[in-house]
């Protein structure tokens, strides 16, 4: 697949930008402007922490997630990066000596003993290990599908980083989204009325004004009124 195939899959949109949007849906704006706004979130826990940053074709995203220690891939510890053709790994749950891609004991990293599930991390069965020592190692692969893709975690806060086209229709091109907690944050270039402009939780943007017409239609009778229109 060529680098423009592999950004238009659905599954590698912006990390975490599906998360920050439920959060979203579910706050109460309080002073907004069109390319930024703060607003309130009603569940300060759920999850904790979570953001999307875009930089033109670049994403970087983090999430606080309990469940990311337990799975087989992440342990406690670990770390995926993936620049051009070069990989540094760092993983607790996969430890392993090897040189030049032959590995004398351990398991050794993702996708080298056993196939990889993950469709986003496919590029991982074709990695020449240079040097594996312990939990963390070094390999080369090929320089495109993905150029730049990224994932670790710190026990449960996880972060991601990928390869996106330079302009989405929601995020712009220039875009930050965080929760933290209770207060949620975000800024979007060029500007657009999804954040819409609210000052004190008061809506004073587009979203009123179309309440407000479409509420005015809805009172206008239509001409000669409803018994008129029963007797033709």
């Amino acid at each position: 697949r060529s680098l423009a195939t592999f950004c238009s899959v659905d599954s590698v949109r912006m990390a975490y930008a599906g998360d920050f949007k439920t959060v979203k849906s579910t706050s109460t704006p309080f002073c907004t402007c069109f390319c930024s706004g703060l607003s309130c979130s009603d569940a300060p826990c759920d999850p904790g922490v979570v953001g999307t940053v875009k930089l033109c074709c670049c994403s970087f995203g983090y999430k606080t997630d309990c469940d990311v220690c337990a799975r087989e891939d992440k342990s406690c510890l670990s770390a995926l990066f993936k620049v051009c053709c070069c990989v540094p790994f760092v993983s607790l749950a996969h430890p392993g000596v090897g040189c030049c891609d032959v590995f004398c004991c351990g398991n050794g990293p993702m996708g080298e003993n056993k196939p990889v599930m993950d469709q986003e991390l496919e590029f991982m069965e074709h990695i020449y290990w240079l040097s594996y020592f312990g939990c963390c190692g070094l390999g080369c692969t090929w320089p495109s599908d993905p150029l730049l893709w990224g994932s670790s975690n710190v026990c449960c806060l996880e972060a991601k980083l990928r390869t996106n086209p330079a302009f989405d229709e929601e995020l712009g091109c220039i875009s930050y989204h965080q929760k933290l907690w209770c207060l949620i944050s975000e800024v979007e270039l060029p500007p657009t009325s999804a954040i819409g402009c609210t000052i004190c939780f008061r809506d004073c943007g587009a979203t009123q004004a179309d309440d407000t017409t479409g509420a005015q239609q809805r009172d206008v009778q239509p001409i000669g009124g409803p018994h008129q229109q029963e007797t033709m």
